[in-house]
C-alpha cells in the first residue's frame, strides 16, 4: 500500500517537473526569438510604434496671461494677452514637428464664443522642449481661454 502511494506521488511530482520544464522552454525560446532582432530592427519597432502614439507622447503647459504695459511709443497703457509655456516631447526618439494649437474664448457666463487656430513650424527633438508665447486679439467678452494641442506631426 505505502509503495503504490509513494509511486503515485512520484508521478505526479514527476509530471509537475516535467510541466514547469516544458512551460520554461517555451518561454526560453521566445526570448531567443526576440533577441534575434538587430539593434535598427528595434530602432524601427519603437520609431512606428513612438510615432503612432505621439499625441500621448508630447505634453503641453501653455496658459493664458494678461499683462499691462506703458508703452512710450504711443504714450499710453497697452493691454497684452497671449498664451505662453511649454510643448514637451517625452518620446525616445521621435521628433515631432508642426503643432496645432487650438485656443476657445468663453464669456463670464462660460458661453462660447469663438476659437482659434495656431500653427508652429518648429522641431521640438525627444527629451526636449520648446518655449511658446502667441499673441492674441480676444473678442469682446472675453473672460476666460481654454488652451489645446489639436495636432502634432512627427518626422
Amino acid at each position: 500500500m505505502k509503495l503504490k502511494i509513494i509511486l503515485a506521488s512520484t508521478h505526479i511530482i514527476l509530471a509537475i517537473i516535467f510541466y514547469f520544464i516544458g512551460s520554461n522552454n517555451g518561454k526560453l525560446d521566445q526570448i531567443e526569438v526576440e533577441k534575434n532582432y538587430t539593434i535598427e530592427e528595434l530602432t524601427e519597432n519603437l520609431k512606428k510604434k513612438e510615432s503612432e502614439q505621439i499625441k500621448e507622447l508630447v505634453s503641453q503647459d501653455l496658459v493664458y496671461a494678461s499683462d499691462r504695459s506703458y508703452s512710450y511709443y504711443k504714450s499710453e497703457y497697452i493691454n497684452e494677452n497671449y498664451v505662453k509655456g511649454y510643448i514637451k516631447n517625452n518620446s525616445s526618439i521621435v521628433n515631432a514637428k508642426d503643432f496645432v494649437v487650438k485656443i476657445d474664448y468663453f464669456t463670464k457666463t462660460n458661453k462660447f464664443i469663438s476659437s482659434q487656430t495656431f500653427d508652429i513650424y518648429e522641431y521640438v527633438k525627444p527629451k526636449d522642449s520648446l518655449s511658446v508665447k502667441i499673441l492674441l486679439n480676444l473678442p469682446e467678452n472675453t473672460e476666460t481661454v481654454d488652451v489645446s494641442l489639436t495636432s502634432i506631426g512627427v518626422e
